[in-house]
Parts: C-alpha cells; sequence; structure tokens
C-alpha cells in the first residue's frame, strides 16, 4: 500500500473480501483507514469460491490495465513505480512477470543479482514469449492485462469451473496486442509452501488448460503457439509433478487420478509426452527416480541450447 499510495492517481486498489470468516475485515478495515483514498473493500454477500471472485474481480476493475494479485504473492519495494513506467512506454497487451519463490522470509529467497531484464515481443517473436510463460500464464498474479484490447464478446464468468476462467482475458489481450513485455526481474514472489492442491493436477493443468487452448483456436489462433506450451509442460512440468506424486505421500493433497488416461488425449501427439510422461507414468516405483534424474539432466541440456 505505500507504493500504491506513492503512484498517486495511476493505481487504485480493489480488495473482494469473498466473504471471509477470519480476521480479514478486520484487517481491510485498518487498512482502508490508512488509505482512504487508494483502497476500496467490497464484501461478497456469501462464498462465491475462489474462480468465481476472480472473473468478479476482473469485472469490477475500471482501469486500463487490470492486475488481480493472489493474497499470499508479494510485490517486492519499488515494484510498482518500476512497472508503472514501463506501462507509460507502450500499449502493451500483457506484462508478464517471472516471479521467484519464497518460503517464510521473501528476503532470504530473492535474486542477489536479478536479471533485470525487460523484453518486448511483437507478432513475430511471439512463439519465444509462448515457450518462456509456458504453463506460467495460469499464473494470476503474474500477468497484468491491457482490458482495452480483450474482446468484448469475451465472458469472465466462462470456464469458471476450470479453474483456467483467467486465461480468457490474459490470451484475449495477449493475442490482440501487438506488443507485449516480459518482466524479469525478481519483481514478484509467489508463495511455495504448499498452501496449493486439493484438485486433481493432470485434469487441471492439462485437460482444462486445453480446452482454453481449443477456444483460442476457434477464435483464429493458430495451434503452434499452443504446442509450444504443451511440449514445455510434458518436459518440465507433468514428468516431476507424477514423480513426486507418486513417492510422496500425500503430495500437496493432489486428488488421485489415473496420469496416463488423462493426458494421453491431449499430449500423446508430442515425443516428449511418450520420453518423459509416459515411463514416469508406468514406470515400476524403484525405477523412478533414475528416470526423474535422466530428464532433469535433458531438461538442462535443452535450455542451455536454446
Amino acid at each position: 500500500m505505500p507504493q500504491v499510495a506513492d503512484a498517486g492517481n495511476d493505481v487504485c486498489v480493489l480488495v473482494l473480501d469473498n466473504h471471509a470468516t477470519d480476521e480479514t475485515p478486520l484487517v481491510l478495515e485498518e487498512f482502508a483507514c490508512r488509505y482512504p483514498d487508494h483502497l476500496e473493500v467490497r464484501r461478497n454477500s456469501q462464498n462465491i469460491g475462489p474462480d468465481g471472485n476472480i472473473a468478479k474481480c476482473y469485472i469490477s476493475c475500471e482501469t486500463t490495465y487490470a492486475w488481480i494479485f493472489g493474497d499470499d504473492d508479494i510485490l517486492m519495494p519499488g515494484a510498482l513505480a518500476n512497472l508503472l513506467a514501463r506501462m507509460k512506454e507502450d500499449n502493451y497487451g500483457v506484462i508478464h512477470l517471472k516471479a521467484f519463490s519464497y518460503e517464510r522470509d521473501v528476503e532470504q529467497h530473492r535474486p542477489r543479482r536479478p536479471k533485470g531484464r525487460y523484453e518486448i515481443f511483437t507478432a513475430d517473436t511471439l512463439d519465444r514469449l509462448m515457450y518462456e510463460a509456458g504453463d506460467m500464464f495460469s499464473f494470476i498474479s503474474g500477468n497484468i492485462v491491457n482490458k482495452s484490447l480483450v474482446p468484448k464478446d469475451i465472458d469472465p464468468q466462462a470456464f469458471i469451473w476450470t479453474r483456467y476462467n483467467q486465461i480468457q482475458w490474459t490470451f484475449g489481450a495477449l493475442f490482440a496486442a501487438r506488443r507485449n513485455l516480459l518482466v524479469d526481474d525478481a519483481l514478484l514472489a509467489i508463495n511455495n509452501e504448499g498452501q496449493s492442491g486439493g484438485y486433481p493436477f493432470c485434469q487441471t493443468f492439462g485437460t482444462n488448460y486445453n480446452l482454453l487452448f481449443r477456444h483460442f483456436e476457434q477464435r483464429g489462433v493458430t495451434r503452434r503457439y499452443f504446442d509450444i506450451i504443451n511440449q514445455r509442460m510434458a518436459r518440465e512440468l507433468f514428468a516431476p509433478l507424477i514423480y513426486f506424486a507418486r513417492t510422496v505421500e500425500n503430495f500437496r493433497n493432489y486428488t488421485p487420478e489415473d496420469y496416463f488416461t488423462e493426458l494421453l488425449p491431449n499430449y500423446g501427439r508430442y515425443w516428449e509426452f511418450w520420453a518423459f510422461v509416459a515411463p514416469m507414468c508406468k514406470l515400476p516405483k524403484a525405477l523412478l527416480y533414475p528416470h526423474f534424474f535422466l530428464i532433469r539432466m535433458l531438461n538442462r541440456l535443452y535450455r542451455l541450447v536454446r
């Protein structure tokens, strides 16, 4: 909030209290009193679920750029002024921030030498942005979206059940823009203390994500962008998640599922699925670690070559 106050009229914060039953209302009242010109609080009459509240956040935002921010993610000091200066340089569709993970003490985990990278992507280089962001387009706090570029016929309330309804307006602005911006400067910290989970990750990250991919294909977006994301997810996301789910009891409380059967329809077309994911699904437990070690080495080599 001190960063917001320093920004003057350029930024406003709207908190949608999803009918919290803990001390949230008291905390919000305190901050509203301290920052009456910069903070507005609205309380839902009932809990409408996280995705319903996310959609309501987007609908309620009346500024040019909308940044829906998770309550356990952290904006580092000076970050807001930095980002505002970038926004005034161009009419970006999406400003995608690469985040670093933290547990308990955010300063302890902050990179000592941030990359300081701010790269603009146009239609000619969008392939590289799709690779760099990959599945993290689904990380809500990581995307600042230009609402003026989102197609008017996109319904924020659609796809709520997928846990990915925010992809609609993120991709809507991304593919409509002349320029998008990638920020890799340790401005945003994401909580990595295992609070997520409680759902089937292959269905959510794989099947549901691809529902949104097909939705944008029907809107005329070329399939190759989504192939780039899927291939990277097969290499770097699903294989490690399946390894931990099979070797760590109650790993992140994910819901049990048949990983191979769930992923096959959308990922069976990629060689990465057969080389990285399928063995992790089918190998006996005794052989999982050698395969996990192998895919880690291959992914490191792939990133070096790329």
